[in-house]
């Protein structure tokens, strides 16, 4: 019989209501032992009021500043008659039987496993934190600025038919959102009650080669009694749509991964907004105020290398031509 098991026979744990009753005494300073080798204590330091476990621990064992830096419960290493141990303790009364439970599997994992105090330490603060750990979101921005794609993509697939997944193209690195034969849109999405949309790079706005490109504007505003909607919902709504084309639904899904949207996590982004004002185009032509690498060359000449990103807010109020409009009709599938 290995010794780690051994010593898992000798341990002797109390339950908290025993461990309050005979150790947690008022001015006392108490311990109760549930392992002898390496030693492992429990104890109670009634003049700090800290409740903790000792564990042995070699004399140069070393605290990494991570350890150091939690909020409630604090580590360092003590030394105990001739002994030396990884000292966890805790001075939060309401968390007191918290840590006695994660004290006890600290305890289990280091005279179990056979590992070292620390590394006892390490894992189990890693294995509560996994546990506890919340689903990463997409940022505000981020998800407003993928609903507006996927309100054009949904109505891309509504007059033209599925196969118009294949004109999103964003997600695959292309410069620009989507590209239909030779018009490329920008989908820029706000809710801010103006059109005024922030422009990444200088290279966002220049069209590919052979290419118009259209800036596609996108205001949400407040949720409606008749018609709201979310970035859950739209990603079901175009995934109903993709229902009979399975390579293509699959591409779609890939897609929204790429991006950071899981399908698992789809109830996190049901936060609803209804259009503010209609879709709208502005042309990316001589009349847009856009501030492209080769306009920034042109102003200030090779001192234009030296500017290594660029993002501006750009208004786009009274250049717009909003659905409903011929301009808008004649560039955008309806």
């Amino acid at each position: 019989m290995s010794a780690a098991l051994s010593n898992m026979k000798k341990t002797a744990y109390m339950s908290w209501q025993n461990f309050c009753a005979t150790i947690i005494v008022e001015g006392e300073q108490r311990t109760h032992k549930v392992s002898a080798s390496p030693r492992v204590d429990f104890f109670w330091d009634g003049r700090g009021k800290r409740i903790g476990l000792w564990l042995e621990t070699a004399p140069d064992t070393v605290l990494s500043p991570e350890l150091q830096k939690l909020t409630f419960v604090g580590l360092d290493v003590v030394k105990v008659g001739q002994r030396h141990f990884l000292e966890i303790a805790t001075p939060s009364k309401p968390l007191r039987r918290q840590f006695y439970y994660f004290a006890v599997a600290i305890t289990e994992r280091m005279l179990s496993a056979g590992v070292s105090a620390l590394q006892a330490v390490t894992v189990e603060l890693q294995c509560f934190a996994d546990l506890l750990a919340e689903r990463p979101t997409l940022g505000v921005e981020r998800q407003i600025g993928l609903l507006g794609e996927l309100m054009f993509l949904e109505r891309l697939a509504l007059s033209k038919g599925v196969q118009m997944l294949d004109c999103w193209v964003g997600p695959d690195a292309e410069p620009h959102d989507f590209r239909l034969d030779a018009r490329e849109f920008e989908v820029k999405t706000t809710v801010a009650p103006k059109r005024v949309h922030i422009i990444h790079g200088g290279e966002q706005l220049v069209a590919s080669k052979g290419c118009s490109l259209f800036l596609l504007s996108v205001l949400l505003g407040p949720p409606s009694d008749s018609s709201s909607f979310s970035l859950a919902g739209k990603v079901r709504d175009v995934e109903r749509l993709l229902a009979t084309d399975a390579a293509r639904k699959k591409r779609f899904l890939e897609a929204l991964e790429n991006a950071g949207l899981k399908k698992a996590d789809l109830p996190q982004y049901g936060r609803k907004y209804s259009l503010r004002r209609a879709v709208a185009i502005v042309p990316v032509d001589g009349k847009f105020p856009a501030l492209t690498r080769p306009a920034i060359q042109k102003a200030i000449g090779p001192l234009s290398q030296r500017i290594e990103s660029l993002q501006y807010a750009v208004n786009l109020e009274g250049l717009e031509k909003e659905e409903g409009t011929p301009q808008f009709a004649a560039v955008v599938p309806s």
